[in-house]
């Protein structure tokens, strides 16, 4: 369950009415003029899945929709610096974030919409005053890595994914 604490906390920020991802997302679009960008993270939400599946093998085999978030645990390591600590170490987590964008529209700038995912999400998990549940500690150690733009099976949609990996210490 080491995971899945943290997994929780990341919801919780996610959610939040005031500093989680679409009140974030509402400002930072408004702010550079981009045309808003929200994501379903409620429960049941077609817009969020928990768990590490390959893009392609969801479409057409489940029932989501873009933009879409999938949530999982990545790795972790107990390293034991602190005993008799039953769990002492580095948890990472993923979000796959899918943005979509039409095949028939103009493609000049998808850059602006993927920009602002990424503040965002820095803005969510690392703006001060934001707080983790013991025994989560989170530094601010975000990273992210983007994936080329890919045109969906049926040539109508361009689809892109932003990956955002969290770095947390987690002793328990």
């Amino acid at each position: 369950m080491i995971s899945r604490l943290i997994r929780d906390e990341v919801l919780a920020k996610l959610r939040d009415g005031d500093t989680g991802i679409n009140a974030t997302l509402r400002l930072v679009c408004e702010e550079h003029g981009i045309e808003q960008i929200a994501f379903d993270v409620s429960d049941g939400s077609p817009q969020l899945i928990q768990g590490f599946f390959e893009i392609t093998e969801l479409e057409g085999n489940s029932d989501f929709r873009y933009p879409l978030i999938l949530l999982y645990g990545l790795r972790s390591e107990n390293l034991r610096r602190s005993k008799p600590a039953e769990f002492d170490g580095d948890v990472e987590v993923a979000l796959d974030c899918w943005l979509d964008h039409a095949a028939l529209e103009r493609l000049d700038d998808f850059e602006h919409k993927t920009d602002a995912l990424e503040q965002a999400l820095v803005t969510t998990f690392n703006k001060r005053g934001i707080t983790w549940k013991w025994p989560i500690a989170y530094d601010g150690e975000i990273g992210f890595e983007r994936g080329p733009m890919r045109l969906d099976s049926n040539k109508r949609v361009w689809r892109r994914l932003l990956a955002c990996r969290l770095k947390f210490l987690m002793r328990q």
